[in-house]
């Protein structure tokens, strides 16, 4: 349970511009975020991530074309790629009520190398890998920082090489973020930062120009990373213990204002949600920010 949340918030969470939808409950009045459950759209039966948007009360964004959410302005982008993730898919189907899988997702953003963040790249590669060689259809594009790029292949190769016959390429069209400018990726733009971790590790802002969504990935307590991140209207941020993650005491002692926008993921599942007074992000959790 500890890392589907990061996979679930990476890719059903939608940046939209305010609308006049009326807050669910007092929580929602004060950070702007409102939740709707799976059973919201049940009755609906919704089939694709472009159905789920259309269902959501005042989710409009306006980029002069018409166009939706993830699903309309340029597809779904997943944040990191778990262990067991085709599991971790069907989960993510069943609880939100939202079809998601490889064929549905062109663009990942890739924090850093561990395996609970990268395992799952293996799975996600050869299903798609499998659908170019039947169809043609174009690769995902895989988006992360040039430390990561620089070892990628040496990670994934041993399982994936084929007898030295396959590349990278054969799987994913690889692409470096830029180091001191946003990327344009799925119809937004992404900023990263580098964190501090174990390995090389990177943090999000991502913004359709009208709102932002911040994602710590993984990384020790940073001031500086904190910073960065709360300029987002809303921030998703890790807690484990120390040195290589942040402890939530450090969390909890942040201003009221910013705890009030952010949500906790990387929980172990010893984690005591009393101990802390900000939301935790829930399997199957679709955030309106």
């Amino acid at each position: 349970q500890r890392h589907r949340a990061t996979l679930l918030a990476g890719l059903l969470v939608a940046c939209a511009a305010p609308a006049a939808a009326q807050p669910a409950d007092a929580s929602a009045a004060a950070t702007g975020v409102v939740s709707y459950p799976a059973s919201f759209y049940a009755p609906g039966q919704p089939s694709s991530a472009r159905e789920m948007i259309e269902r959501t009360p005042g989710f409009v964004l306006d980029r002069g074309q018409g166009v939706r959410g993830f699903a309309g302005g340029g597809g779904n982008v997943l944040i990191d790629a778990p262990d067991a993730i085709m599991r971790a898919f069907a989960h993510a189907t069943a609880s939100s009520g939202i079809a998601v899988g490889p064929a549905n997702i062109d663009d990942i953003l890739l924090t850093h190398l561990h395996g609970d963040h990268a395992n799952g790249l293996e799975a996600f590669g050869f299903m798609r890998w499998l659908e170019w060689r039947r169809t043609g259809r174009a690769l995902p594009r895989l988006h992360t920082t040039s430390q990561v790029a620089e070892r990628i292949w040496q990670r994934l190769a041993p399982a994936m090489d084929q007898g030295g016959t396959a590349s990278l390429g054969d799987y994913y069209e690889l692409r470096v973020l830029p180091k001191s400018s946003a990327a344009s990726i799925a119809g937004l733009q992404v900023e990263h930062r580098m964190g501090r971790h174990t390995v090389p590790t990177c943090g999000f802002r991502i913004s359709d120009g009208t709102r932002t969504l911040g994602w710590s990935g993984d990384t020790t307590w940073d001031p500086g990373h904190v910073e960065w991140l709360q300029t987002a209207d809303f921030v998703v941020h890790e807690t484990s213990p120390a040195p290589a993650h942040t402890p939530v005491e450090y969390l909890n002692a942040l201003p009221a204002e910013l705890r009030a926008r952010m949500a906790l993921i990387h929980m172990g599942d010893d984690f005591d949600p009393a101990s802390t007074p900000i939301r935790l992000l829930r399997d199957g959790e679709l955030l309106r920010i």
